[in-house]
């Protein structure tokens, strides 16, 4: 994104469900329910992510003409880095997720003081402070 791109289209509510909701409920459920996370698990979630790709894709070639997010196209130069790279932080989201688990196994508490950390580290409600639009 360029300095001073609007941005106020990634605050609405459907992008609130869907990047961040979702991210609040799995943790809640990570800490407060049953769900325990495993290590074969990580594949099912890096399949999941290709097969989006491959949705993608074809979705830009013979559908809509367009990627919904700019870093998952390939043509650019460093579009293939780009990929790499979200698969790793994927993984490490993953790795981090797996760790906390095995962490609510002998100390709850500090597992839900992880998820409160990496909850709100990865989310954001709203513009940085002092963002400004650049005007056109």
């Amino acid at each position: 994104m360029k300095e001073g791109e609007d941005i106020y289209h990634m605050f609405l509510p459907h992008e609130q469900v869907m990047h961040n909701w979702a991210l609040i409920l799995l943790s809640c459920e990570l800490v407060f329910g049953t769900l325990s996370i495993r290590l074969p698990m990580m594949m099912l979630g890096l399949t999941y992510g290709a097969v989006y790709l491959m949705f993608a894709e074809a979705w830009a070639r013979y559908g809509g003409g367009y990627y919904v997010y700019d870093f998952i196209d390939p043509r650019p130069k460093e579009g293939p880095v780009y990929l790499v790279a979200l698969m790793l932080i994927c993984s490490v989201a993953f790795l981090l997720g797996f760790g906390i688990s095995e962490v609510r196994e002998s100390y709850p508490l500090l597992a839900f003081g992880l998820i409160i950390a990496f909850v709100g580290l990865s989310t954001r409600f709203g513009p940085p402070a002092g963002y400004e639009p650049r005007a056109e």
